[in-house]
């Protein structure tokens, strides 16, 4: 999903470019699409509910699509270790690059 409005498609057809990752971005311009993508207001805590917190949903999808993790054990990893939305967002770049 798209990462600035995640009840859209991430698609090159968008016209913002910070709406999703091209197989040419380089690190530096994945890292700052990935820092800048929408989340939520709730609080820092990492929690998968799509309806509630699609933005925190998508970023999920899109780690565990990287890494081929569950998300459960996503979410255990974050909670174990009391990871933040910032250190998930940096998880998802190192992943990414």
């Amino acid at each position: 999903m798209s990462l600035a409005d995640p009840s859209k498609k991430m698609s090159k057809s968008n016209s913002s470019e910070r709406s999703r990752i091209s197989l040419s971005d380089n690190e530096q311009v994945i890292r700052e699409k990935v820092r800048r993508a929408v989340t939520d207001s709730d609080g820092d805590s990492i929690t998968f509910d799509p309806e509630k917190r699609p933005g925190l949903a998508n970023l999920l999808g899109i780690y565990s699509a990287f890494t081929d993790k569950e998300i459960e054990s996503i979410l255990e990893e974050c909670r174990l270790n009391n990871y933040n939305i910032q250190k998930l967002k940096e998880m998802i770049v190192s992943a990414i690059s």
